[in-house]
């Protein structure tokens, strides 16, 4: 990729700034289905289930985000429980308070599941 800059004296210019701010949308996105996925993991003790919730989960709103415009089921998941559809275009328009609060507070609700069911779930090791 770097050899054409290289050898033919050509000059790419990114901003990266914004390069940043999508960076740190698409770690929330990861962050925000792994703890979901511990958080079931932790409160049932199946976290081979849970993981796939949550991969299951994520699928589910990839999808939504991918196919709003076709129908008003999928325009309804996008805007009110999709962490895709926080997401907008960072690159373009910036991070906005208000996507970031959603996901920040979906982890930091899915934590405080995962802790007290951990806390609370019998560890009888048969």
């Amino acid at each position: 990729m770097f050899i054409p800059i290289a050898t033919m004296e050509l000059s790419q210019t990114l901003d990266y700034v914004p390069l940043m701010k999508a960076t740190l949308q698409g770690a929330l996105a990861g962050v925000s289905f792994g703890v979901l996925g511990f958080a079931l993991g932790a409160y049932t003790g199946k976290s081979s289930m849970a993981w796939a919730f949550g991969g299951g989960l994520m699928a589910i709103e990839y999808l939504a985000n991918s196919l709003k415009g076709t129908n008003d089921f999928f325009l309804w998941i996008d805007d009110n429980i999709s962490s895709f559809g926080a997401y907008g275009n960072p690159y373009q328009d910036g991070l906005f308070a208000e996507d970031l609060l959603l996901v920040v507070g979906k982890i930091a609700i899915f934590l405080v599941i995962g802790f007290i069911g951990f806390r609370n779930r019998s560890l009888n090791l048969r």
